[in-house]
């Protein structure tokens, strides 16, 4: 304080209490000598306050990915159209066991939102989209409560993701009928929207993230967003792949900002990749987008802005082969990044699941990981510990006690 005159607080300890000596000796470094003429030993230096009231709100802050503490176990949740199954391996057993049996016409894309433990899938045939409540059962084996609950019914759907807010984000046309005129989009469901569905007759209503006319300046379609095919999301981006190019200069795979200003949002849409007329999946790692197309995997860094990777070679390199005594063709339906550094692949053409490094865009081997005829969507689901659940939400009590009894204190000192 420079010499400055304190203001003094009421007494931590007296001489003649009870204060543990322990703890007093303890809280000397947060306090300064109370002088001669007062009877309390210690007084409370008003920043040191604020200081552990702040230290209080970091740890309440850090204490929230604590609690999202992760047990070992990672579940590939697969569908598949020709069964009318969704089905589930727990990696590394390659042994698939039944989720659902029932119900399906053609289940096609799926995402899990593992917050919420919620199952999100496309019925093409049916033309809907629905999730069903996941549970995790103390044998580690998955089952759902076996209800599904519409999300919509008026979108032809391709593609689905969650984010981790749980919103979900669909890539396909919107066509409630006449005299509506359908519309091309990747479209959004907030997360309440998704909390609410369990209601009687509450039929939620998407909202357009991103169309053919935003994403191209309010110009002529431009094929930035033609037919979306796939759909993936981060914390700030939504990212899709074209079904249809239309013309040799469209965008084959596109990034876009979640929140983009109205007045020009052709801003905020950057091209990363134009090399090949249909994107049939997307994945997201930590640095980079894979995509595949024409039975190969292709990959780019997903924060290029300056250019975009236009043809084959190091421009749009491809990143995975299989092995020389492997003659089928890849046909790829969906791939999932498992948050580390493997990226799993479902292979239609071949029945099977592989996966691969990808922890850089150069040419990586594909390792087997189960034969699954018939697969076509799939999603990776890492449940969360009820013990980690529980642990981090009583330390979010305890801290925010914390934090309620030192600004209180403070506000007292002053």
């Amino acid at each position: 304080h420079n010499g400055s005159k304190r203001r003094r607080g009421p007494a931590l300890a007296h001489p003649h209490s009870s204060w543990p000596a322990a703890l007093d000796t303890a809280m000397q470094p947060f306090a300064t000598t109370a002088p001669a003429e007062h009877s309390s030993r210690y007084v409370w230096r008003r920043p040191t306050i604020w200081s552990l009231g702040v230290l209080a709100a970091f740890c309440l802050t850090t204490s929230v990915q604590a609690s999202r503490i992760t047990v070992s176990n990672k579940y590939l949740i697969a569908s598949f159209p020709d069964l009318q199954q969704v089905n589930y391996i727990r990696v590394p057993d390659p042994t698939w066991r039944p989720l659902i049996m029932a119900g399906l016409l053609r289940p096609k894309a799926i995402a899990v939102d593992a917050n919420n433990m919620r199952l999100f899938l496309v019925d093409e045939m049916a033309m809907h989209v629905v999730w069903y409540s996941l549970m995790l059962l103390d044998s580690g084996l998955l089952m759902t409560d076996g209800r599904p609950h519409m999300v919509t019914s008026t979108i032809i759907a391709r593609d689905i993701a969650v984010d981790d807010l749980g919103a979900v984000f669909v890539a396909g046309r919107y066509d409630p009928g006449p005299p509506t005129v359908p519309i091309e989009a990747v479209f959004k469901f907030s997360a309440s929207q998704i909390s609410q569905s369990t209601l009687p007759n509450f039929i939620p209503i998407p909202t357009t993230s991103w169309d053919s006319q935003d994403a191209s300046g309010g110009g002529p379609a431009t094929a930035q967003l033609i037919a979306a095919n796939t759909v993936v999301v981060d914390a700030l981006n939504v990212y899709w792949g074209n079904s249809n190019r239309v013309r040799a200069d469209g965008a084959s795979v596109v990034r876009a900002a979640l929140h983009s200003a109205p007045d020009k949002p052709e801003d905020f849409v950057w091209v990363l990749a134009n090399n090949v007329d249909k994107v049939d999946t997307l994945v997201l790692t930590a640095s980079d987008v894979y995509y595949a197309a024409n039975g190969k995997v292709y990959g780019v860094p997903k924060r290029k802005t300056n250019e975009m990777c236009t043809g084959s070679g190091g421009s749009c390199p491809e990143v995975v082969k299989k092995k020389d005594n492997d003659p089928t063709a890849l046909k790829v339906t969906a791939m999932v990044w498992d948050g580390e550094g493997t990226v799993f692949v479902a292979d239609s053409g071949a029945g099977s699941i592989y996966r691969f490094s990808c922890g850089s865009l150069n040419m990586h081997l594909l390792e087997q990981v189960t034969a699954s005829p018939g697969i076509f969507g799939m999603s990776l689901f890492v449940p969360i510990s009820a013990a980690a659940r529980f642990a981090g939400r009583a330390t979010h009590v305890v801290l925010l006690g914390a934090v309620v009894a030192l600004t209180g204190l403070g506000r007292a000192l002053t």
